[in-house]
């Protein structure tokens, strides 16, 4: 029997490695499936040091493939940008592709560039105030707290002038948008107590409004926070 179990652990480890080449490859199928494998042998095997590091593999293998999905977000928002000044096509969908997708792709100074660009074609209060959210979180990733912290009030004020000019759910999601960055503002100026209030207060609009994705967003950065 501890024959068996050392054999199989040999073998994991042989997975381990091949797992984190693939990744290494770019291959991330084959690197999920193997670091699965072995993470599943170390855990029968009661070895939770190696489950351990088969689980930073696979976070680093989820990571890398985050991020070229994010470069290939941004390739492919970039060539919309492309046809639509060829063609005369009005730029605003395709600016806010690229603000997020920048931004997703972790560039940031892009994405208030692209910002900057669209705000002054933005006619709409509320969408404009969805936008100055957008600049807000760029300001406070790139270290401009206090601009951030000016930005944001403007956002929820141009939120609320605007508020009964668009329907459910997009203005739920832009106004959690801008709460979000909002209690993250707080956070970083040391107002905890503010931050996890405006947390909480976003979090019942997202379980009202049955709004999924920004919930799981609001209940991690609760956890985290």
């Amino acid at each position: 029997m501890y024959n068996q179990i050392m054999a199989s652990l040999e073998e994991a480890k042989v997975l381990l490695e091949e797992g984190w080449k693939a990744r290494e490859a770019l291959d991330f199928d084959t690197a999920r499936e193997k670091l699965t494998k072995s993470r599943e042998t170390f855990e029968k095997a009661g070895d939770f040091r190696l489950v351990t590091e088969a689980l930073n593999h696979l976070a680093y293998t989820e990571k890398l493939a985050a991020g070229q999905s994010a470069n290939l977000a941004l390739k492919l928002a970039k060539e919309s940008e492309n046809i639509a000044e060829k063609n005369n096509i009005d730029p605003i969908l395709t600016y806010r592709a690229i603000i997020s997708t920048a931004e997703t792709a972790g560039l940031f100074e892009v994405s208030l560039k692209y910002a900057e660009k669209i705000l002054p074609l933005l006619q709409k209060p509320i969408l404009k105030g969805d936008l100055y959210a957008h600049i807000a979180s760029l300001e406070l990733r790139t270290g401009k707290l206090e601009q951030a912290g000016e930005t944001i009030g403007k956002s929820l004020l141009l939120i609320e002038e605007g508020w009964d000019s668009e329907r459910e759910p997009h203005r739920s999601i832009w106004k959690l948008k801008t709460m979000i960055t909002q209690a993250l503002i707080a956070y970083n100026m040391g107002n905890k107590t503010e931050a996890m209030e405006t947390f909480h207060n976003a979090r019942q609009i997202a379980l009202e409004q049955d709004l999924k994705p920004r919930l799981a967003q609001i209940e991690i950065l609760i956890d985290s926070l």
